[in-house]
């Protein structure tokens, strides 16, 4: 043999093995070795067969002291690679090694001779079984000689099941195993028990078990009699712990014998300690649960089984909202709540019992609840019931809706505004808020200020940069207010004008900062502009002198042609009504005469012919009627209808509008009803096509109209060409007017090209309320009226009606009258609330359709302010719900127009005497 025997006793390789330092070998320190290894160790020391074990890519070779015995293996080879321990006729083995560790599957070569140690030959049956590490991985193999008797004819079909299956069940069994030796020694043990302890394999193997328990004497009564041959089952004792603690287990032990001979105890631990634990806690808390269902604050809680049954409920919201406990318990939720509460709610119930929690919010009995469902489990872990918590949050509801609705309102008002409002922290390195405007102004994504809240500060111009960085910096100990320019992404330069202060908390704290800024670009123009026309100003005023006498010489001209046109039109009305009309009537009086001959069927003509006149006239009125919303002062509404009669004459015109409003003076809304109507008329009778275009924008304090079509168009550079029509408004009336009222007219053409022309007129200006004084004949008290005051106290009445004309109609009809007198006129409902705070009248005499403001709307604000003025309302409307919301609004008498002629001064007095007596 190439390795002799050295000799060595009964039991050489297990102290070998576990007294060798194997951390510089491949398998590593014996404390790290997988335990499907060190499982495989310890069957290999235990049997009474000659078994090898070979691990790893090296395959390392472990073996026993019947294999080093029986082969001559010297000892010194322990933990040699296989190729140095299986030479000569061992070498078969290696194939079979490798086979299993490629395969996972067992291997076996039967009656196989081998050479033993004193060179005799003996026939063996040799197993290969594989050894699965946790993940199934094979990571070693298992072999073991069983020698070959003569009656050994079946197939060895046991190592299989000792090598996996047993020392599967063995490591992974759910509860604690050990063997101890007759002193008490512990011989092996299960992960489970280590698990369960806290020790390590090391830690726990070699000791006594006595080390272990509690009580010495019971585990010491009990190897007694497992000696005498007795069992034991079930008795509770109590282990250590690594950390000390205690751990409650079940005991049950038997004894191993071989020949008679006791070997070792078989010991099995289970652990009872959460079991233990928590039926003392769920007797122990059995009378806490109820009396705090009884007695929960400010919400209820109940208990419910699997069928959503409550059987337990209490809690003193139960009282506040009159629900009796009684009522529930028992009961399904299904048959105590309402469907609208059961159907969203039911699936949080139902998980409780899938071990889920959940919250959800209802409203009942008028409170708004919030609810918890989870599950209530044992010892065990199983559930056994479902809990139900219910806090009232009715008032912190009602504060967080208010807060909610509080910052909705800021937001809708930051998000709207043209300047940009921030806030940020009190040492401005991190910002809360940053409105739209930001984006609009600076061109910069404000969401980056955010994440970098200094990065605004590279688009300050380089000439300013320095003085805000300070000023910024310096917002903690001071205000500031400030302009400064920054430079767009697209390279324009913008002037701002930026604020910043501190917000302190009620104790005087600073707790944020707070900004805004807004684009005086426009203004710092102007100015640069003014500077400009100053240093020119001689000049400019020549310059002006000269345009303004053009303008006069243009004026004289457009009036000529206005004059002209007027009669052209009056002309053309009275040639319409004579050929038309004069037809009709003269035809219907020749029917009359002939009535007294054929009655009948000559009354039907009749009134077919007067039914036509009247048709007729009504077109020819409507035709002649300015837009209805000429009064209004959103000039896109003229534009709209101005529109829609042209398409009705075969235009098809296509509308564009930003959806802005777009205020402007009477006069421009006629100007631009005009024009837009005359440019219309060219595109239908000169530029060959159909089609045309509106757009409609308001930027930078102007409305543009443009017009627009893709017809032949004509060369702007011959006059002969522009296109015009005798009795029209004209291109030219356009231009004039536009010119002489402040507004622009442009237009560019070419033949073939099209044609396009752009209207730009200011947008009006909100101009204060007109008060009477006595420099305004229109509204002037009389100095009667004011004698007799003197002498008699008067009713003062406030006409308030966007009809002049109707105003001076109700102010003869009132001031006929000794004891009553008009003390001022407003023509929309805000002038009317502005005239009201100063003048205090006893009356008001309020329309309810007007511009601005309506007649309920202003009705609203004088009456909270002044609820002892008394006001009448007056409207064509004879409609109920137009009556009711003047009342509601605070009217207490209501006229039409057709009948305040007749019943105002009635009205009034009655009203009089009612807020006086």
């Amino acid at each position: 043999m190439a390795h002799q025997n050295t000799g060595s006793t009964a039991g050489d390789m297990k102290t070998l093995i576990f007294g060798r330092d194997w951390s510089e070998t491949p398998l590593g320190a014996i404390g790290k070795w997988p335990q499907s290894l060190r499982t495989a160790v310890h069957i290999c020391l235990a049997s009474d067969s000659p078994a090898c074990i070979c691990w790893g890519n090296d395959l390392v070779c472990l073996y026993n002291d019947a294999w080093k015995d029986l082969l001559g293996i010297d000892p010194s080879l322990l933990g040699h690679p296989a190729r140095e321990i299986l030479e000569g006729d061992k070498q078969a083995f290696e194939p079979y090694v490798e086979e299993v560790l490629a395969t996972g599957e067992d291997r076996r070569i039967p009656a196989y001779s081998l050479s033993l140690d004193n060179d005799e030959r003996k026939a063996f049956n040799i197993s290969f079984s594989p050894i699965f590490d946790e993940d199934e991985t094979v990571n070693g193999v298992y072999i073991i000689l069983k020698e070959r008797k003569r009656y050994d004819s079946k197939p060895d079909v046991q190592l299989k099941q000792m090598d996996s299956e047993y020392y599967d069940f063995f490591e992974n069994a759910p509860i604690g195993l050990h063997w101890l030796g007759p002193e008490g020694t512990i011989l092996e043990v299960n992960q489970t028990e280590l698990d369960m302890l806290g020790y390590s394999r090391e830690e726990y193997v070699g000791r006594n078990i006595t080390e272990f328990y509690v009580k010495d004497a019971l585990i010491e009564e009990v190897m007694k009699r497992i000696k005498k041959g007795e069992e034991v089952h079930n008795i509770e004792a109590q282990m250590i712990h690594k950390n000390g603690s205690v751990r409650e287990v079940l005991l049950s032990s038997n004894g191993f014998r071989k020949n008679g001979k006791f070997i070792h105890t078989r010991c099995f631990t289970r652990d009872i300690t959460d079991s233990k634990f928590w039926k003392r806690r769920m007797e122990e808390s059995e009378d806490r649960y109820r009396t705090l269902i009884e007695n929960f604050p400010k919400g209820a809680v109940g208990l419910f089984d699997e069928d959503l049954r409550y059987t337990a409920f209490g809690g003193e919201l139960l009282s506040r909202i009159g629900i009796i406990p009684e009522d529930r318990i028992g009961n399904r939720i299904t048959d105590v709540y309402p469907k609208e509460v059961v159907d969203p709610a039911k699936p949080y119930f139902k998980a409780a019992f899938e071990g889920k929690a959940n919250s959800f919010d209802v409203e009942l009995h008028d409170r708004q609840l919030h609810c918890q469902t989870l599950p209530i489990e044992n010892s065990e872990g199983d559930i056994i019931s479902g809990m139900l918590v219910v806090q009232d949050v009715t008032e912190r509801w009602q504060a967080q809706q208010e807060l909610r609705e509080s910052e909705a309102k800021f937001r809708m008002l930051a998000e709207n505004l043209n300047e940009i409002i921030w806030m940020a922290s009190e040492d401005g390195e991190e910002f809360f808020y940053i409105n739209p405007a930001f984006e609009k102004i600076w061109g910069i994504d404000r969401e980056r200020l955010y994440d970098e809240p200094m990065y605004f500060m590279d688009a300050v111009h380089p000439d300013d940069r320095d003085r805000v960085q300070e000023r910024f910096a310096g917002l903690r100990e001071q205000e500031y207010d400030d302009e400064y320019r920054i430079i767009r992404p697209d390279g324009e330069i913008r002037w701002l004008h930026a604020q910043g202060s501190i917000v302190h908390d009620k104790e005087g704290g600073m707790t944020r900062i707070i900004g805004t800024a807004r684009d005086i670009t426009d203004r710092k123009e102007a100015q640069l502009q003014l500077k400009a026309i100053n240093e020119t100003l001689e000049e400019r005023v020549e310059e002006r002198t000269q345009t303004l006498r053009s303008y006069q010489k243009k004026l004289r001209s457009l009036t000529s042609k206005l004059n002209k046109a007027e009669e052209q039109e009056q002309q053309r009305l009275a040639s319409e009504l004579h050929d038309s009309v004069g037809q009709m009537l003269t035809v219907a009086k020749m029917k009359v005469v002939e009535l007294s001959q054929h009655p009948a069927p000559d009354l039907e003509e009749l009134k077919k012919i007067i039914d036509d006149i009247f048709k007729y006239t009504q077109n020819l009125m409507v035709e002649l009627t300015p837009p209805p919303a000429l009064n209004k002062e959103d000039v896109t509404e003229v534009l709209l209808w101005t529109i829609d009669k042209m398409k009705k004459k075969g235009l098809d015109i296509t509308i564009e509008d930003d959806g802005q409003l777009k205020p402007v003076d009477e006069e421009f809304r006629s100007i631009l009803h005009q024009s837009v109507r005359e440019l219309l008329r060219n595109v239908k009778k000169h530029a060959g096509t159909r089609e045309a275009r509106v757009k409609m924008t308001r930027e930078k304090g102007r409305v543009k109209v443009m017009v627009e079509d893709k017809g032949k168009g004509f060369d702007m550079k011959e006059s002969q060409s522009i296109p015009t029509e005798a009795g029209r408004f004209g291109l030219f009336n356009i231009k004039e007017r536009m010119d002489w009222h402040g507004g622009f007219f442009d237009m560019y053409s070419e033949p073939g090209r099209g044609t396009k022309a752009v209207l730009s007129v200011p947008v009006k200006e909100k101009k204060r309320p007109k008060k009477i004084s006595p420099e305004d004949p229109e509204r002037r008290i009389p100095a009667a009226a004011k004698g007799q005051g003197q002498q008699q106290q008067k009713v003062t009445v406030l006409l308030v009606d966007d009809h002049e004309m109707v105003r001076r109609g109700l102010r003869q009809l009132i001031e006929e009258q000794h004891d009553l007198t008009v003390m001022g006129e407003a023509s929309h409902g805000q002038e009317a609330v502005e005239l009201a705070r100063e003048l205090s009248p006893d009356i008001i005499v309020m329309d309810v359709n007007m511009p601005v403001m309506d007649g309920i709307e202003a009705t609203q604000k004088i009456k909270r302010e002044m609820p002892g003025v008394r006001i009448i309302g007056l409207s064509f409307h004879k409609s109920r719900e137009v009556i009711e919301n003047m009342r509601s609004a605070g009217a207490s008498a209501y006229l039409t127009k057709s009948e305040a002629f007749e019943s105002l001064i009635m009205a009034i007095r009655a009203e009089s005497n009612g807020s006086s007596g």
